[in-house]
């Protein structure tokens, strides 16, 4: 089987996929501020630097930075732990929850248009899809094959 053309219109259509704005606000999620306020949010608890830097895959440096700029809009704010004042305790502020209970908000009503702009058969056979991609995807590069 010649599966050049399939493989073609696949990475077309996927990269035609990232330029939607519904892809880049499923991006925010995975990246940056949203991430932390989403990461926070989730968490009962607070949470620290080095724990936002593993999970989110990126350095200290740049969660720093990060930081620093979710702490300027009121977003999150930084304390000591009491327990080790060595560590820094990052926690949600009530702003910094209104702002990301608002992008699911929004990130749900737009994914939801899609759905019904779609139909539901499509819908249902798209997450099946997407789901079977998820555990078939390499987790590392394969080779090129000439």
């Amino acid at each position: 089987m010649d599966d050049t053309k399939l493989t073609m219109a696949l990475i077309e259509n996927l990269l035609s996929l990232v330029r939607t704005s519904l892809q880049k606000q499923f991006g925010q999620f995975v990246r940056g501020e949203s991430y932390i306020l989403n990461n926070l949010l989730k968490r009962s608890d607070a949470a620290l630097p080095s724990e936002l830097s593993a999970d989110m895959g990126i350095s200290t440096a740049r969660v720093a930075v990060i930081l620093n700029n979710l702490e300027n809009k009121e977003y999150i704010t930084r304390e000591m732990d009491s327990s080790d004042r060595r560590k820094i305790l990052v926690r949600l502020t009530e702003k910094g929850k209104m702002r990301i209970v608002d992008e699911h908000k929004q990130l749900f009503e737009n994914t939801r248009f899609v759905i019904r702009e779609i139909g539901e058969e499509d819908a249902h056979e798209l997450i099946r899809i997407l789901q079977k991609i998820v555990t078939v995807s390499p987790t590392k590069d394969v080779p090129c094959v000439d």
